[in-house]
């Protein structure tokens, strides 16, 4: 039986809970997010079965690949704080190591944030952001005043790019929604 109550399950470590009627058979691969870089793929019983040492502390989100690889985010240092919340989910690297850990290739971006994929091409889809230009912003209806005086306005952007860093393709965010009737509201 499987406690409830959340508070009594705090602070635990290790597997807390396994009901196995309900699980999917098979590993779980997870980064702890305040951790060191070391990526860990559990069984069910909730032991080791391996570990990646990565050379940034998590990013958000690794995935294993096909090959026994692994397709990691990783948080980089601030090359520039966009706003005040920007370190809380900056990524900044993505990368693809092998099962013993050797990076195969790395693609690196100031503006990338939570989440990368690869594509059936073998490029890399990077969630970015960039400043929404003033002559767009400026007619954006609603919204809260910046909490550091500044009046500058983000918005998200996808970018394709080769293993090496170029740029193939790229959506701005900005450009999809109308100033007129897409309204930033505030729910209090």
């Amino acid at each position: 039986m499987i406690d409830q109550v959340t508070l009594r399950r705090r602070g635990a470590h290790g597997l807390i809970a396994h009901d196995r009627e309900r699980a999917f058979d098979g590993y779980t691969l997870f980064a702890p997010m305040m951790g060191d870089g070391t990526v860990y793929l559990i069984d069910m019983q909730g032991e080791v079965a391996h570990t990646w040492r990565m050379p940034y502390p998590p990013g958000d989100y690794g995935r294993l690949l096909p090959g026994g690889g692994l397709f990691y985010c990783g948080k980089t240092a601030s090359e520039g704080v966009r706003f005040p919340a920007w370190t809380l989910f900056k990524g900044g690297a993505v990368l693809e190591a092998d099962w013993q850990g050797n990076v195969l290739w790395e693609v690196r971006h100031p503006d990338h944030h939570h989440d990368a994929r690869l594509t059936a091409s073998g490029n890399v889809l990077l969630l970015t952001l960039e400043r929404v230009p003033p002559e767009v912003s400026q007619r954006v209806q609603g919204g809260i005043p910046a909490l550091d005086g500044r009046d500058d306005m983000w918005s998200d952007r996808i970018l394709e790019v080769t293993k090496d860093g170029n740029v193939v393709w790229e959506w701005h965010a900005y450009e999809h929604l109308d100033p007129e009737t897409d309204r930033l509201t505030m729910n209090v």
